[in-house]
């Protein structure tokens, strides 16, 4: 909540221009919170209503999310500025909608499905936020010219892989190949920083 929110305040200010989609924005913090009170109420209630709350607050957040890429790149794809942070942007909004689908998951699956949504949550979408709004700030504040431009594309693409290769890696159904995936996840994401 804190993000989207934060999100539909600072993005415009980057981008020069009005919030896209405006309109998406009350009925997608509406179903962030109500996805979020939700799942953390099945929770406190019980085992009898945990699974189908757990359910209905991750399709709530999902639904959120889809808004919130909507709403996010029709405010910042347009834009050609030399520190290309909205790719950034983008790829983290894409992957909180994919940790929802992580949260639908496990409360089909179960709780051992859980793991990589946290790599999704933790380095795809936090990640790639902090190295978007970095990329966007850094530089204004203080005034650097944005420096190493065609690196940054190899670092984009290596952190994206990166964050693919440790949620595979966590995936609870991986097998041998888990260690391994994780193992080329980490690495992603170190080169890319």
């Amino acid at each position: 909540l804190f993000v989207m929110g934060i999100g539909c305040h600072v993005l415009p200010r980057f981008a020069g221009q009005p919030l896209g989609a405006s309109r998406l924005t009350r009925p997608m913090l509406g179903l962030q919170l109500g996805g979020v009170v939700t799942i953390a109420g099945a929770f406190i209630i019980g085992e009898d209503v945990i699974r189908w709350a757990w359910v209905a607050g991750s399709m709530a957040l999902i639904a959120a999310g889809c808004m919130f890429v909507i709403v996010v790149a029709r405010t910042i794809s347009e834009l050609r500025t030399p520190e290309r942070f909205g790719r950034w942007i983008i790829a983290g909004a894409i992957w909180q909608t994919v940790a929802a689908c992580g949260s639908l998951v496990a409360a089909y699956y179960g709780v051992e499905f859980l793991q990589p949504l946290w790599s999704v949550a933790l380095w795809g979408f936090a990640g790639s936020w902090i190295f978007g709004i970095g990329r966007r700030i850094f530089p204004g504040f203080l005034g650097w010219q944005p420096r190493a431009i065609a690196a940054e594309t190899t670092a984009f693409r290596t952190y994206q892989a990166g964050v693919l290769f440790s949620a595979a890696g966590a995936w609870p159904t991986a097998g041998s190949l888990a260690d391994s995936m994780a193992t080329a996840g980490a690495l992603g994401l170190l080169v890319a920083v």
